[in-house]
């Protein structure tokens, strides 16, 4: 097996986020404290990533997770085929906008926490990884309500 491309920086995990518009055309906002909480949870999962062997000998070097906020619930993580210039492996969860509604900022860290987590836990199973580590994480006490 050929080792997968690196990417053009020394991350393990992305986290991007975006939202789409409600039926009439109006912009669908983020929840309050989205952006901020990303950065941290990225820092946390990331190191539990490493340290569990997650990504070693891996057919790709680092995963990519969109979360978009829509006006419907999807069908769970969304997978795609690894980025061959870049090694990533890109997944998708879109969620219901109207689950974040009247969150404040440490409960949305926590549901969007949760949500990541259950998308590397499924990607782990579908390409064999070790998941025990993330599966612990999960479990730990959080505050979220969503």
């Amino acid at each position: 097996m050929t080792p997968p491309a690196k990417p053009p920086h020394d991350r393990k995990l992305g986290l991007v986020s975006s939202s789409g518009v409600t039926a009439s055309g109006a912009p669908i906002r983020h929840p309050i404290g989205s952006f901020e909480a990303l950065g941290v949870i990225r820092g946390e999962i990331e190191e539990v990533m490493i340290k569990s062997g997650f990504l070693d000998c891996a057919p790709f070097s680092w995963v990519t997770l969109a979360i978009l906020f829509e006006n419907q619930e999807g069908r769970g993580t969304e997978f795609y085929r690894v980025n061959r210039k870049y090694g990533d492996l890109p997944l998708t969860v879109k969620l219901n906008i109207e689950r974040f509604s009247g969150l404040d900022g440490e409960d949305v860290k926590a549901a969007l926490r949760s949500i990541v987590i259950k998308a590397l836990i499924e990607a782990g199973e579908k390409f064999q990884r070790p998941t025990d580590a993330l599966k612990r994480l999960q479990e730990l006490p959080q505050t979220g309500k969503a």
